[in-house]
């Protein structure tokens, strides 16, 4: 509200202000335009000390609602890092320690997020597309399964607690929300041919079957990547926010 005012309001009243004391300097009228540039200066004081308290009030008012938003917003995130290294560690090649997540959890969903976002970016991002070509039919569903959970919980935060969002943090979920739904759309597209054994490709994809799986599964796998992102996008702001709220 603050920073509409400034731009809207504050700028033409700044001008008219300084119009108006320039003409009191070479003509008096009778003291109309001090007048005119006390009443301007006295507007802009009233509407941001009533913009400032209105501000704060709906802040107050809405503390506790948005600090659940925050939390949920803070689970998705950490259900997501962990469905995706749960699929590496399929392959052998996971790394996220449980004691330490243990000992991260002990100490609230704030210190648990920044955890797994910092063994997300040293230790799975690296080994993605590596371990992406290894998953098999049981792990690809259960990933997109759990993609798809996170995807529904995305849509409803949006729905019903959209106008309660600022509109940076809106921005984020909308962001990470088509994230989900493309990387899940492409997955379930491409299922088939992720889970064949290759045999099975050589006989639906014909001649060229290797280089053709190869680029479905780095495709799938760029997907993943940008969904990793677009997940730790949203829970380094919202840490952010928790500074504010106090988890």
């Amino acid at each position: 509200m603050i920073r509409y005012f400034s731009t809207k309001l504050l700028i033409p009243l700044v001008l008219l202000t300084v119009v108006a004391l320039s003409i009191h300097r070479y003509w008096s009228a009778g003291g109309f335009f001090i007048n005119l540039a006390t009443t301007f200066i006295g507007i802009l004081l009233s509407v941001f000390y009533v913009g400032r308290v209105q501000d704060t009030y709906k802040e107050i008012k809405w503390l506790r609602v948005r600090r659940q938003i925050a939390e949920h917003l803070l689970l998705s995130v950490n259900v997501l890092l962990t469905s995706v290294n749960d699929a590496c560690k399929s392959t052998g090649q996971g790394y996220f320690e449980a004691g330490t997540l243990y000992q991260s959890a002990r100490q609230g969903i704030e210190h648990s997020t920044l955890e797994l976002m910092r063994l997300t970016e040293s230790q799975v991002k690296p080994i993605l597309h590596q371990s992406v070509a290894s998953f098999g039919t049981a792990t690809w569903k259960t990933l997109i399964a759990n993609i798809s959970g996170v995807h529904n919980a995305i849509m409803n935060c949006l729905i019903i607690f959209g106008t309660l969002l600022k509109p940076e943090q809106y921005e984020l979920v909308l962001n990470l929300h088509t994230q989900l739904f493309n990387t899940i759309s492409t997955c379930r597209l491409f299922l088939d041919v992720l889970t064949q054994t290759e045999n099975e490709a050589d006989y639906c994809l014909g001649d060229d079957s290797d280089q053709t799986r190869d680029a479905i599964i780095e495709f799938c796998a760029d997907y993943l990547d940008g969904l990793l992102k677009r997940t730790m996008d949203l829970g380094m702001y919202q840490l952010e926010v928790g500074k504010k709220y106090r988890f």
